[in-house]
């Protein structure tokens, strides 16, 4: 299985885990489901998860589930004072089957490289747009990999107009 947006989420945001389990051949739509299902049940058979669902209809088939408490997500050391334990809560996450979004991990990866404000605009959106409960496709909201894709082409945008607007003001001044 391959982790594709961790990279951008870490255990202070209100993220989840989104992981792929990528098979030798490609599987068609039914299969998938077919393999989610089974998945599923071996989930609900180890007990690791409190909640779980499977959407079946969607474009991109997946298992939700959250974890139980017991696993927990670990607090930084600084916020456990008053705490026996370090892990409370569970994580969220996701499971597809043959994602095309394991494709798109050395683009982000890059862009996280050049562009040293996305990762802080990507936390500032994706905070916001889950308080607006339209941080997930599964409530009619965005994908992470949409939010990155649009805050990307923002800060392209702004750039350009940035450069358009020195080189003529240079332009201007020199001639």
């Amino acid at each position: 299985a391959h982790s594709i947006w961790n990279m951008i989420d870490d255990a202070a945001t209100a993220s989840d885990i989104d992981l792929c389990v990528c098979t030798p051949r490609e599987a068609d739509h039914a299969a998938k489901v077919k393999m989610l299902n089974a998945l599923s049940a071996a989930l609900r058979k180890s007990k690791i998860a409190s909640t779980m669902l499977v959407y079946r209809r969607s474009r991109v088939p997946l298992v939700a589930f959250t974890t139980i408490s017991e696993l927990g997500k670990p607090l930084m050391p600084h916020a456990c004072k008053d705490l026996t334990t370090t892990n409370v809560g569970s994580y969220q996450c996701d499971i597809s089957i043959n994602s095309d979004g394991v494709r798109g991990v050395p683009l982000i990866s890059k862009y996280l490289t050049s562009m040293p404000a996305l990762r802080y605009l990507v936390f500032v959106v994706k905070s916001y747009l889950n308080r607006l409960q339209l941080g997930s496709p599964s409530t009619a909201g965005l994908a992470s990999y949409s939010t990155i894709l649009l805050i990307i082409n923002y800060l392209q945008v702004c750039f350009l107009v940035f450069l358009q607007h020195h080189v003529l003001n240079y332009a201007t001044r020199t001639a």
